[in-house]
């Protein structure tokens, strides 16, 4: 997960200056897709350093972890009716 997150942040950081660098050249389309890009790199950098942090924490969860663990309690529960 930790792979992950770096290259996504380094893959957004590239993709945000040159987003920055076409949109100050003129070229406003392609700067606003490379814009568009870096945030969505970066957005799967802050869901892989999410998911390792619910990983190597102890007694903590997560939104995704929770609704797991809900899950299967509500299945057991069925299964012992």
């Amino acid at each position: 997960m930790t792979g992950v997150a770096v290259i996504a942040f380094a893959v957004a950081g590239i993709a945000l200056s040159l987003g920055v660098d076409m949109a100050g050249s003129g070229d406003l389309a392609g700067g606003a897709v490379s814009l568009i890009g870096a945030g969505g790199f970066g957005w799967i950098g802050l869901v892989a350093l999410d998911e390792l942090d619910c990983q190597l924490r102890e007694n903590h969860e997560c939104r995704r972890c929770r609704k797991e663990t809900n899950r299967w309690r509500a299945d057991e529960s069925e299964e012992g009716r």
